[in-house]
């Protein structure tokens, strides 16, 4: 029999791409939750372009940003939303932050100083929080931002309403794009599907390689490709049957793929290049046209919804998390072939995930339950595991002694003599200059020719790629230099003057309060802090006047 081929990797960078498909068959993926972040109830998660910092809403409205390599707080943005956030996205710089609300207001944050620079709303002048279809309120579905240098954000709001919003912190109002059109076999807007619910439009931007900023919009059981500054539906693709309605809509970190997590039980994926002409392509489909753009991901065994899918940053996986309240659960599908790679199993609590992110360069995952945790998920690496290292890599039973050979690493040999095309005594011949200062035009609206986002123009500019952090003082100056990290300001309030039986009932009850909230604190560098100041020598006596 035929052997099965390779699946094709997809262009990124080396240390990416090594870590795809190899010609066995073998995917590397996430497997074991390295951490957990319980800083607030998060609602949704970003990372930036980089990945080197993660944004996170929570429900109390405050913005979250942690550092990826540290995992601890770099800066938390509060005081403009009076409702919880329902969505965040980064600029292409990352000097921005936008976050939405359930209210519907949309504020866009100084990442460096903290502060929100704009803010606008967009919900209704009338909005009562309830559509006519009922279970459809106006609340705010998504939010996605597109690059370039004035950066424009899209909020899908309600069942059927599309605005653009300015995310650069200018005030120009928002702007509502036109209704799209009614596609047949596709129930009305504002009505439940025959044995579904109703689901929320979704919105996000697309590198599509046209001469405008292009949109992918799912309604119910349609995905429609949008022209950004004109609002006109270039195509529109059904999904499925009613009751495939979108519940979530992704694009991967270069913009070449989209997922959609779908209320039949099935998970959608497809490249976005040529995304424009999808209507040609449906037009020539028999049966489900939109089988002809996505492939299809389901359990086919236990049948389960999904809350939310994603490709990997390589192109090489499909994940999607199981909206069931019996545990945290993720499925990995070969987005080549479409077979199962693997099921990975959270934490203990029973809790779901409602949204999962991977992280756009490296072999990392993260998750938010529904709880408000968000579990980083990494890989398991061990010392027999070298191929997660170096995939070249060879084992050998016994070590063998390496003999270098003459002029192995030399870079030319001068006992050659002269060599065609090069110089004297085989030495090479000029280098060719390469020119790093000039950069490509990129296309009108930043997309690349392999499909994927063209940050050429960014990178030109100044970008955020890390937040300065202030050293802490520490516990570690009083000698105790293995234990946890205990600012001073939080014992030095109760240092002072304490009897030696509360000294050990808080050596007992005061925990690390930062990342490691779980560890007590060692009872050594406790007491230390804790000791009572030493003697003060008594002032001196005054001397009367008649004594002398």
């Amino acid at each position: 029999s035929a052997q099965r081929p390779s699946p094709q990797r997809a262009a990124w960078p080396a240390p990416m791409a090594q870590r795809g498909a190899d010609a066995e068959g073998a995917y590397d993926y996430p497997e074991v939750i390295d951490d957990t972040l319980i800083d607030g109830a998060c609602a949704c998660v970003a990372f930036n372009r980089w990945g080197t910092l993660l944004a996170g809403g929570c429900d109390d409205g405050r913005v979250l940003i942690w550092d990826t390599a540290t995992h601890g707080v770099a800066r938390a943005l509060s005081g403009a939303h009076a409702a919880g956030v329902a969505a965040v996205a980064w600029s292409r710089d990352g000097y921005r932050v936008v976050s939405a609300d359930a209210s519907g207001v949309v504020v866009v944050w100084d990442v460096l100083d903290g502060v929100p620079v704009s803010t606008h709303s967009v919900a209704r002048a009338a909005d009562t929080g309830e559509s006519e279809g009922g279970g459809g309120a106006e609340r705010v579905n998504s939010l996605s931002v597109a690059g370039g240098e004035g950066p424009v954000a899209v909020v899908g709001v309600g069942l059927d309403r599309v605005v653009l919003v300015d995310a650069s912190g200018g005030t120009t109002p928002p702007r509502e794009l036109p209704p799209l059109p009614n596609v047949p076999g596709v129930a009305p807007s504002g009505r439940a599907p025959k044995g579904g619910a109703p689901a929320g439009v979704l919105a996000a931007f697309v590198p599509a390689g046209g001469p405008s900023v292009t949109l992918l919009v799912a309604r119910q059981n349609v995905l429609h490709v949008v022209d950004a500054f004109s609002g006109a539906a270039l195509a529109s693709v059904p999904l499925g049957g009613p009751n495939a309605a979108a519940r979530s809509l992704s694009v991967s970190a270069d913009g070449r793929f989209v997922a959609l997590a779908c209320a039949d039980k099935a998970v959608r994926a497809g490249p976005t290049g040529g995304c424009r002409d999808w209507g040609q392509v449906v037009a020539g489909a028999r049966g489900n046209p939109g089988a002809a753009i996505f492939r299809e991901y389901s359990d086919v065994v236990n049948r389960r919804p999904w809350a939310h899918a994603e490709v990997s940053a390589d192109g090489t996986l499909v994940v999607a998390a199981a909206d069931a309240a019996d545990g945290h659960t993720v499925y990995v599908w070969s987005r080549a072939y479409g077979h199962l790679v693997a099921m990975l199993s959270g934490p203990k609590q029973r809790e779901a995930a409602r949204q999962l992110l991977w992280h756009p360069l490296r072999l990392l995952l993260c998750t938010v339950a529904v709880s408000g945790s968000v579990y980083i998920w990494t890989k398991r690496y061990s010392e027999h595991n070298w191929r997660a290292f170096a995939p070249d890599f060879k084992e050998l039973e016994e070590n063998e002694e390496y003999v270098e050979m003459e002029g192995e690493f030399d870079l030319y040999d001068p006992e050659a003599g002269p060599n065609p095309g090069e110089g004297p005594a085989g030495a090479p011949a000029a280098e060719e200059v390469v020119d790093a200062w000039t950069l490509p035009a990129p296309a009108a609206d930043g997309a690349t020719a392999e499909g994927g986002w063209d940050d050429a123009a960014v990178d030109a500019g100044p970008c955020l790629k890390w937040l300065p952090t202030a050293p802490q003082p520490d516990l570690h100056a009083l000698g105790d230099t293995k234990g946890p990290a205990i600012p001073m300001a939080d014992v030095a309030s109760t240092a002072v003057n304490r009897p030696k039986k509360l000294v050990q009932d808080l050596q007992l009850t005061i925990r690390y309060q930062d990342k490691h909230a779980h560890k007590a604190v060692r009872p050594l560098a406790l007491a230390r802090a804790m000791a009572p100041p030493p003697p003060q020598p008594p002032p001196p006596r005054e001397v009367p006047a008649s004594e002398t």
